[in-house]
């Protein structure tokens, strides 16, 4: 799907640092095929702030990512389980 080489910083206010909380891409959009020799379909996009991944396909997918990154007033870890057809935002730590 092209939309998927499109998605830019969402919509998402930060209680914080208010709108566009990411900042400016730091990468452009790279498909992920494998993690740990397994299989996925997921896409990727580093910012400023953090990094968005999205997993368009019909089910769970692990990734880990180069650092610790959480979601909003979450817990930091290097890795994530992105549920079927959802995304995380995740803010660099």
């Amino acid at each position: 799907c092209a939309k998927r080489h499109l998605f830019y910083a969402p919509h998402y206010v930060h209680p914080q640092r208010g709108k566009y909380w990411l900042g400016a891409p730091v990468s452009e959009v790279r498909h992920v095929t494998a993690y740990h020799s397994k299989a996925v379909d997921l896409w990727e996009r580093y910012f400023e702030h953090g990094v968005v991944v999205v997993n368009p396909s019909g089910a769970p997918h692990s990734i880990g990512l180069p650092g610790k990154y959480r979601p909003i007033n979450g817990v930091a870890k290097t890795a994530w389980s992105i549920p079927a057809h959802d995304a995380m935002l995740l803010e660099a730590v």
